[in-house]
């Protein structure tokens, strides 16, 4: 049943097949709201700018502490927003963290915070945009 549900799409996790033809499945990440926590990404585009990035990674865990999360980690990058190669990003991704909060979507990516919005629930993580209605507008 479960090789008839994989061939059809039709398994409610996470499910892959190896190169050896061996089906595997991930299971699903919770967030544990009872020992909530979370890691801050801030960035800017260039060093003129790094007390900006102090300010903005200040402004998340302000935030963190007002919502009642413990932050786990500040991470602070200067890339551009537009370079898909940005080490840090990557590195905090690869964590898997429960939540990830960010002061403005245009800080986590300039093109593509759509598939992040999508994806990162995968993994069992929660974006979390703090001005997500001043860039709406």
């Amino acid at each position: 049943t479960a090789w008839r549900w994989f061939k059809t799409g039709k398994l409610p996790v996470r499910a892959y097949k190896t190169p050896s033809g061996c089906v595997m499945v991930e299971p699903e990440k919770k967030v544990n709201e009872s020992n909530p926590r979370a890691v801050v990404y801030a960035r800017v585009s260039s060093h003129d700018k790094k007390a900006d990035l102090d300010r903005q990674a200040e402004r998340c865990v302000a935030f963190c502490a007002a919502s009642g999360w413990q932050v786990e980690s500040v991470t602070k990058e200067i890339a551009s927003g537009m370079n898909d190669s940005r080490p840090k990003l990557s590195k905090l991704v690869e964590l898997r963290p429960s939540r990830i909060v960010v002061e403005h979507k245009d800080r986590l990516t300039r093109f593509g915070f759509g598939y992040f919005e999508l994806m990162l629930p995968m993994i069992g993580c929660e974006l979390v945009v703090i001005n997500r209605d001043a860039e709406d507008k």
